[in-house]
């Protein structure tokens, strides 16, 4: 993984609703608040009954997945000061 590819794979992930009003947003409070967002998205994913499981989903996981590896790859690399 490299900056560039991780920070790509989480561009689309929303966050600025956890903020609710409070102008924070370092790059650190920003990365929290999306793996905080992807982890709800991962809760609810895997939540589904086989039922519900389709090729849709099943897509949606795997961008899951790296975008979760994505935030935790950056994550690790702030607190390494890179």
């Amino acid at each position: 993984m490299d900056k560039t590819t991780a920070n790509s794979l989480l561009l689309p992930v929303p966050y600025i609703h956890l903020f609710q009003g409070t102008m924070q947003l370092s790059p650190k409070s920003i990365l929290r608040a999306k793996l905080q967002v992807l982890e709800e998205e991962y809760d609810a994913l895997e939540a589904l009954s086989d039922a519900e499981w389709d090729g849709e989903k099943q897509k949606e996981w795997e961008i899951l997945l790296l975008r979760i590896e994505a935030a935790e790859w950056l994550e690790d690399e702030m607190s390494r000061g890179n």
